[in-house]
């Protein structure tokens, strides 16, 4: 992350030796060495901010956090997985019932899950009439 820094305000026209850089547990620090002035400390500023940097007052520095790969991103995905199983479902046990999507995510998702779960043999004759797939039949039989 250093060296990025370093690129990055060598690449906006900061003079490096008017700063200290250095690596810290929670993330790059930047200290200015002296009063940089109006137009480099903005240079600066605009620089560190678009590498996700902040200001500390208190300290008299800018600190730039280190960044974790995004799980966020696969979280995403896994939900809208399961959602999409969960709205397959529901519209299935809708058009069967007579119900809407919402009630039968409500009312009737429950109960198949309990079913899938404890009793096999209904489970398969549900999973019949409703035409549910393995993975929609194995979604239902997961806790």
């Amino acid at each position: 992350l250093l060296i990025v820094v370093e690129r990055h305000l060598r690449a906006m026209d900061v003079p490096l030796n008017l700063l200290r850089l250095e690596e810290r547990p929670e993330g790059v620090s930047i200290t200015p060495l002296r009063y940089l002035g109006n137009e480099t400390w903005r240079r600066v500023n605009m620089a560190v901010r678009t590498l996700g940097g902040s200001w500390i007052r208190g300290e008299r520095r800018w600190i730039i956090g280190y960044m974790r790969p995004p799980r966020v991103a696969l979280r995403y995905w896994w939900s809208k997985d399961r959602r999409r199983i969960l709205k397959s479902i529901s519209s299935k046990a809708a058009s069967k019932m007579h119900l809407s999507t919402s009630r039968a995510v409500r009312d009737v998702i429950p109960i198949l899950r309990v079913i899938f779960q404890s009793d096999p043999e209904m489970a398969e004759g549900i999973a019949e009439w409703l035409e549910l797939s393995r993975d929609e039949a194995e979604w239902l039989s997961k806790s």
